[in-house]
């Protein structure tokens, strides 16, 4: 019995998915219990489901807990030069882009708060509107929300979202990892989680999906009714009701869309009630023994019954009557179970609050934070408060005047410390921004790249940012399949001067260098107690790596290349565009031949694409 039942799971999951393709207002998916595999493997059955049908990949968005609405919605910045302009931010839809949008939400509970207002608002949505930076734009939006929870962790989540994911769907059953088979699933790996999706049954749920097209069935009056029916035990609100009736009905018809049927039926109802969970309240037969003692004239009519049941399953052995009779004369009362108990799709009804008053709301500010210990100490100052004092200086200011104040006091070995002592740390201010270029010396002797890369360092300059150069192909590199990082506190140090004035070398170890680049952003804007609030990448390259990454690690070619260090830089330049509170730049030095490399890896970086100047013929 325990290994049937995680099929059946898997079985309603994909109807559950295939049901949300096929019906608009179930859109809106909340998985429960789900390991972080399972939820990816979800979501990529939604995806094919949803280029099945629509012929088109949808654009995957996954949100946290570090969104903001700058990165939600967009924010002001400068485009092309200095012009001004909004970057869109990542739930707007690019113009031209007729994809579908895949919002995932790995754990619901711990999302920031500018993400559960727009699912809020969004989710469910038929028309969106921005009005943000002198920005009025109107939207028909084309998502799919998928959000994964913890049962134990509803209570931390505002009934205003929960009520937003209309389809709510179960995990296979999964064990602790105090438990042998706790264990046992944990080391079967991601891979057999990956199997339980793409069993024989997906192939059918295509087919299906497939056919299923066209005007959605009919809902009848006496359906309506039934489904009211499922729903009467549930003592909530009218606006719970009334979402959880609509959730219920639509899914029954998209039950009903998927067995191609014209009209919604009964049936179909009880099929969705069953796929999330709602059928509790049958789900089992207590027999008190008075009952049972009642019953037993009836033992020719039992016999009836449990012979046909062996004959049902081949068994030819007569059934003991003795059993019978010490069944039906039990001292206590029997529980019959007709059906495994499913869990409760609105586990919000019964769950223990542990949220704020308002989940939707900024919490009040009543106390200012404790300045933190910022930049490296350059000196001391005479304090003006007890923040950071610098105890050596204080005993060593404090030790001059010990022999006049002794004789003022009985005891000449008290060493006494006054006010006018106290020294504090003099610390040098930490740069919250940060620029890192990475430049490909290879390919600069066409191009006028110090013109096209002016407003950056003069952006550099001016919001005294700290600079770091990645050097890729320099004529004076120690190792030539390997780039060289130099840092600097800002634009005016004299090593970020020779950098600039570096010759071309023989190889181009791009891919190495993008992964110092992504190596140096991620130190500084998710490590450490820095306040780096935001970072501009300038990368200026013709997109031809000629050495691959293990190259570069190893310090030799150990074989023929032909594409891997470009499909290495390729794959770099994936991660660099997951990095938030960045900006990305990426400066085309127009080459002859492969015109196309640097433009790929500008897209695949998500950066703006700035034309660097050829160089006339002839010129000086």
């Amino acid at each position: 019995m325990s290994a049937a039942r995680p099929s059946t799971t898997v079985d309603s999951l994909a109807k559950g998915l295939a049901c949300s393709v096929l019906e608009p207002g179930l859109r809106s998916i909340l998985l429960f219990d789900n390991s972080l595999s399972l939820f990816q493997a979800a979501a990529d059955q939604l995806a094919a489901m949803l280029e099945g049908v629509t012929g088109q990949m949808p654009r995957t968005i996954v949100l946290g807990s570090t969104e903001t609405e700058d990165s939600l919605w967009g924010t002001l910045g400068f485009q092309q030069g200095f012009q001004l302009g909004v970057k869109p931010g990542r739930l707007v839809p690019f113009q031209g882009d007729a994809r579908p949008q895949l919002i995932l939400i790995p754990d619901l509970a711990r999302i920031s708060l500018p993400t559960a207002r727009a699912c809020v608002m969004h989710v469910g949505a038929d028309v969106a509107t921005l009005q943000r930076h002198g920005q009025n734009v109107v939207w028909a939006p084309d998502l799919y929300w998928v959000a994964g929870c913890a049962r134990g962790e509803v209570g931390e989540i505002s009934p205003h979202l929960l009520d937003r994911f209309a389809l709510r769907l179960l995990a296979p059953d999964t064990h602790p990892l105090n438990t042998i088979l706790g264990i046992d699933d944990w080391t079967i790996g991601k891979s057999q989680r990956h199997q339980l999706l793409e069993a024989p049954e997906m192939d059918a749920i295509y087919k299906l999906l497939s056919q299923a097209t066209g005007q959605l069935p009919v809902l009848l009056p006496e359906t309506l009714a039934y489904i009211l029916s499922h729903l009467n035990h549930l003592n909530k609100s009218s606006s719970s009701i009334t979402r959880r009736e609509l959730a219920l009905a639509r899914l029954s018809r998209a039950l009903a869309c998927l067995s191609r049927d014209q009209v919604v039926s009964t049936a179909h109802v009880d099929e969705a009630a069953d796929l999330i969970g709602l059928r509790s309240g049958i789900s089992q037969v207590v027999v008190p023994k008075k009952e049972a003692s009642a019953k037993k004239p009836q033992k020719a009519k039992k016999n009836n019954q449990l012979s046909e049941v062996s004959s049902s399953t081949g068994s030819s052995e007569p059934v003991d009557s003795a059993l019978e009779e010490q069944v039906f004369s039990a001292d206590t009362e029997e529980v019959f179970p007709t059906s495994p108990v499913p869990a409760d799709p609105y586990p919000e009804d019964t769950a223990l609050v542990s949220r704020e008053i308002d989940p939707l709301q900024l919490p009040p500010n009543r106390y200012h934070a404790i300045r933190a210990i910022e930049g490296p100490a350059i000196g001391t100052k005479r304090a003006t408060s007890l923040h950071d004092i610098a105890l050596v200086s204080t005993i060593l200011e404090a030790a001059k005047f010990q022999k006049v104040r002794s004789a003022y006091i009985s005891d000449p070995c008290t060493f006494q410390i006054s006010r006018a002592d106290l020294r504090s740390y003099l610390r040098a201010p930490i740069p919250m921004q940060m620029l890192v270029l990475v430049i490909d010396y290879t390919c600069l002797h066409d191009c006028d790249w110090q013109e096209a890369l002016l407003p950056h360092l003069s952006w550099s300059y001016i919001v005294r940012a700290s600079v770091s150069i990645i050097q890729v192909g320099a004529a004076g590199a120690k190792e030539r399949l390997r780039a060289e990082q130099i840092t600097a506190r800002n634009l005016l140090s004299p090593r970020i001067n020779a950098a600039l004035r570096e010759k071309g070398g023989t190889a181009t170890p791009l891919a190495h260098g993008l992964d110092l680049a992504i190596r140096t952003l991620r130190t500084a804007l998710q490590h450490g107690r820095n306040r780096l609030q935001q970072a501009r990448l300038v990368v200026i390259s013709d997109g031809r790596g000629n050495v691959p990454l293990e190259a570069s690690h190893a310090g030799i070619i150990t074989h023929p290349v032909s594409r891997e260090g470009i499909n290495d830089a390729l794959k770099i330049a994936r991660q660099l565009r997951a990095l938030n509170n960045m900006e990305s730049f990426f400066l085309n030095p127009q080459p002859q031949q492969h015109t196309d490399l640097p433009i790929m890896l500008a897209e695949t970086m998500g950066a703006i694409i700035q034309n660097a100047a050829l160089l006339k013929l002839g010129g000086s």
